[in-house]
């Protein structure tokens, strides 16, 4: 039987879902992001300050947050690194070489248009996976936001995240293969987009 999921945007929400969307944040990312710190306790501390509500989406299985897609567009990131807790968890030293990490990965803009979004992460609770959440949540970007354009990028390794790409519609724009992405242990980045009015 399928679940009658709500999506909506996590600003309209009490301050418990934005915790629980921040953990499953952690955890769904956990392995790009432990080089950062093993201990997901710290990984949430520098992470939670840092979400912006208005820019996140949650999918609600009744009191619970079973999906997280983490939106940005021309001006902001779904991220604002300014605001996370790098400097309170990491002290002053290591926070600076933390903060470039991060302000490279996410510190810019990542569509050029007022017209385009971007997926910045797309995360569901593991329990839930193979019910239609991460696809709900897409659609309601794509139908809500405003938007002609979505593109998002997945690691080339991920096959289960491509094919539900592909079947949304997604093409293919450009494969980045570097050397910060072999040192994050990352083979290929696909760069992906579906443009939403043809």
């Amino acid at each position: 039987m399928k679940k009658d999921y709500k999506i909506t945007k996590l600003n309209t929400l009490e301050s418990g879902f934005r915790h629980q969307a921040v953990r499953l944040f952690v955890e769904g990312f956990y392995d790009m992001i432990k080089s950062i710190s093993a201990d997901k306790d710290v990984l949430f501390q520098l992470f939670e300050p840092a979400l912006r509500n208005d820019m996140a989406y949650v999918c609600l299985d009744g009191e619970k947050v079973v999906g997280l897609l983490a939106y940005s567009d021309n001006k902001r990131r779904a991220f604002d690194i300014e605001r996370s807790g790098v400097s309170r968890v990491f002290g002053p030293v290591k926070s600076r070489v933390i903060k470039t990490q991060l302000m490279f990965i996410i510190g810019k803009p990542a569509v050029k248009r007022d017209d385009e979004g971007y997926i910045d992460f797309l995360a569901t609770d593991p329990a839930c996976r193979g019910q239609g959440i991460a696809t709900k949540m897409i659609n309601y970007v794509a139908e809500n936001a405003g938007i002609s354009s979505l593109s998002l990028d997945v690691i080339g390794g991920n096959g289960n995240a491509i094919r539900l790409y592909r079947h949304l519609g997604f093409k293919t724009t450009e494969i980045q293969d570097n050397l910060l992405l072999r040192i994050a242990g990352i083979r290929k980045l696909l760069i992906m987009k579906k443009e939403l009015y043809e």
